[in-house]
C-alpha cells in the first residue's frame, strides 16, 4: 500500500544520493527530521559500490528518541559510520537557542559536506511558518549537491483530512492533526532555496513498485485543487545561501 511505496521511494532516494560517491565531493551525511521510529540507520545499507555515510543525525523530541534508543541500543549501524540523536523540537525556530539547526551543529553536522535530508511524513503536520523555517534552514545548511526528499499533500487532501476529523464521531486519525499543504511543489520548494528534480504521486510509474492498487492518479492540471494528492518531492540544493 501507500506506506510501503513511500518507504521504498525514500529508501531509493537515499541510496541514489550515496551512490554519487566518486565525484570528489567528499562523504555524505544523512539527516532525518521528525525521525520518529524510523530505522534506516540500522536497516538500510549503501549501494555495493558506495561507502557508508559519514554520519546519520536523527532530529526529534526527547521522549521519542529516548524511547527509540532504549529499543535499539547495541544494534549495529548499516547506513553510516556514526549516529547522533538530536533532541530538539522543530517548532522552535531553527536558530533560537535550542532550535533544531543549532542542535544539529552542536551534534557535529558539517554544512560544508553534502547532506541527504529526509522529511518523510512530516511537513503536513507542521504549521506553514514552521514548514518555511525547516525548508529555508535545510537549504542554508546544505553544501552544493545536497538532496532533500519530502512528502507533502495538496489543499484538497488537507481539506478532506481535516473536514473528516470534524464530522466523524469515531476516534480521530493522525490525519486530523495535519496543518499545511503544498499545491505547487516546484514553485514552493524553489522559493525556499531548493531546486525540484522529481515530483511523483503514489501510483505514478516512478512510485508504484508493483504495490499500487487502483487507478493511477489523474494528471496534474493548472488550477486543479479538487483532487486530493500526495506528492513525493526530490530536490537538489541551489547555490549556498550565506
Amino acid at each position: 500500500g501507500r506506506i510501503a511505496i513511500r518507504t521504498r521511494f525514500f529508501d531509493d532516494a537515499v541510496k541514489d544520493a550515496l551512490a554519487r560517491c566518486d565525484d570528489g565531493k567528499g562523504p555524505w551525511q544523512v539527516v532525518l527530521l521528525g525521525a520518529g521510529l524510523d530505522t534506516r540507520a540500522w536497516r538500510l545499507a549503501p549501494p555495493a559500490s558506495a561507502p557508508k555515510a559519514r554520519a546519520v543525525f536523527e532530529v526529534d523530541v526527547r521522549e521519542v528518541l529516548d524511547a527509540k534508543q532504549a529499543l535499539l541500543r547495541g544494534e549495529p549501524l548499516t547506513l553510516a559510520e556514526s549516529y547522533a540523536a538530536v533532541r530538539s523540537n522543530l517548532n522552535v525556530p531553527r536558530d533560537a537557542r535550542g532550535g533544531w539547526a543549532d542542535a544539529l551543529r552542536r551534534a557535529g553536522h558539517d554544512p560544508s559536506l553534502r547532506t541527504a535530508w529526509l522529511l518523510e511524513g512530516l511537513l503536513y503536520y507542521l504549521e506553514p511558518r514552521v514548514v518555511d523555517d525547516v525548508l529555508r534552514g535545510t537549504a542554508r545548511m546544505s553544501a552544493n549537491g545536497s538532496t532533500l526528499v519530502a512528502s507533502v499533500v495538496n489543499r484538497a487532501s488537507l481539506r478532506r483530512a481535516t473536514s473528516g476529523a470534524k464530522t466523524s464521531k469515531k476516534k480521530k486519525s493522525a490525519k486530523s492533526a495535519w496543518a499545511s499543504h503544498c499545491d505547487a511543489p516546484e514553485r514552493e520548494f524553489a522559493e525556499t532555496g531548493w531546486e525540484t528534480r522529481t515530483v511523483a504521486q503514489p501510483g505514478d510509474p516512478s512510485a508504484d513498485y508493483g504495490r499500487w492498487r487502483g487507478a493511477p492518479p489523474p494528471p496534474r492540471e493548472a488550477g486543479d485543487d479538487e483532487t486530493p494528492r500526495t506528492f513525493y518531492v526530490v530536490c537538489d540544493a541551489k547555490a549556498r545561501h550565506e
